[in-house]
């Protein structure tokens, strides 16, 4: 998982199937998130790797 506006990258575990919202593909845990970007951001973009 990396930022795509600051680059900042982490590795995370896919646990479930959501999100549920329309233009949105994956739904970080709070820790997982706080690791690339600030808490308060809420939206980013990212890029996936396998």
């Amino acid at each position: 998982m990396t930022n795509q506006s600051s680059g900042a990258s982490t590795t995370c575990r896919v646990a479930d199937r959501g999100p549920y919202v329309a233009g949105r593909i994956i739904d970080l845990s709070r820790d997982t998130f706080a690791r690339i970007a600030s808490t308060s951001s809420g939206v980013i973009e990212v890029r996936i790797t396998w």
